[in-house]
Formats: structure tokens, sequence, C-alpha cells
């Protein structure tokens, strides 16, 4: 299962695109046990990784993918799960448009025919998200928290 490479300024991918292909593709076990704890410190990459969450043009690659993917991989699931795919969908049109994909790359890295339904469905919610986060990054430079 490879591990795909988002382009731009975001170096991190989510370990859960890899791990949704491969539970589609083999059983999955769970146990109900406490195997690892940690604790995050100020400094540590998942402190660094909350403060990205905020520069919506930072995160926009993986996010891109990971919810493209996730439309690819359980638009199947559509009639099971409505509400996640649907806002995966939602999310991964703010998301595109923030990495600057056009409507044309966006429909074709859509793989089925359920799918882009899906998508189609969640363009316009996509596109008024990613015009309120438009706005939010205006208001960030101007007060001078993003640069």
């Amino acid at each position: 299962f490879p591990y795909p490479v988002a382009l731009g300024p975001s170096a991190y991918m989510l370990e859960g695109v890899t791990w949704f292909r491969m539970a589609r593709h083999y059983k999955t076990r769970f146990v109900n046990e406490v195997w690892r704890t940690w604790y995050v410190g100020h400094y540590s990459v998942s402190s660094q990784a909350a403060r990205d969450r905020t520069d919506y043009r930072r995160i926009a690659p993986t996010q891109a993918i990971v919810h493209g993917q996730q439309i690819n991989e359980f638009s199947d699931l559509f009639f099971v799960l409505p509400g996640f795919i649907w806002m995966s969908a939602a999310h991964y049109a703010r998301f595109a448009f923030h990495a600057g994909y056009s409507l044309h790359r966006q429909w074709r890295e859509i793989g089925n025919l359920r799918g882009r339904l899906i998508w189609l469905s969640a363009l316009p919610f996509g596109a008024v998200a990613w015009i309120r986060d438009q706005f939010v990054l205006l208001r960030r430079k101007r007060a001078g928290i993003l640069k």
C-alpha cells in the first residue's frame, strides 16, 4: 500500500489514508486494551499540527487527498453512512479549492459515478466553506496572526 505524497507546503500526510486502504483489503481486529499512552508537550509535532490547522492553505493538499480518498473508497457505503460521506465530499471541495484544484481536476480525481454525484451535491457547500475560510484568512492576515 503506497503512502501518498502531499504536494505543496504541507509535508505531513495523515496515516489514516493508508490505514483506510488496508482496512478495505484486510479484515480488522480490535482489542479493548490500552497498548500505548503518549503525552503531547508544547514543542511536539502534534502541537505544531494544531497550529497548522488554523492555516487552511498549509493543510489543504493533505486534506484534499484524505477526503478525496474517502469519497473514492467509501461512496459505495453512502446509504449506510450518508452524513460521513457527504461531509467528506464537502470538505474535499473546500480543501481542493484551497489547494488550487480546478473543478475539472476535482471531477477527474473522483473515480466513480456515485462519488461524483455525491461531490456535485456537496460542491456548493464546500465552495461556501472555502469562501468563509478566505474571509477568516484575510482577517487573520490583517490582525498579524498569519503571514
